[in-house]
């Protein structure tokens, strides 16, 4: 289980710096600015889901 997990989050900030890659080109601005950008606000923004979902996830077992 926990492989997955580390395969996944490897799989999601993968898919983040190339999405920060592309949104410079259309922005026009540095590449690698714009990955670790996208990258850290998606990262922040991932870690919340999961932590959401962890804590629904303890409320609902407890019921």
């Amino acid at each position: 289980m926990r492989q997955v997990f580390v395969w996944s989050a490897a799989a999601a900030a993968f898919t983040f710096l190339i999405i920060g890659a592309l949104k410079s080109v259309i922005v026009g601005s540095l590449w690698l600015l714009s990955s670790l950008e996208t990258l850290f606000i998606g990262g922040i923004a991932a870690s919340f889901a999961y932590l959401i979902g962890r804590l629904l996830k303890d409320i609902a077992t407890s019921l």
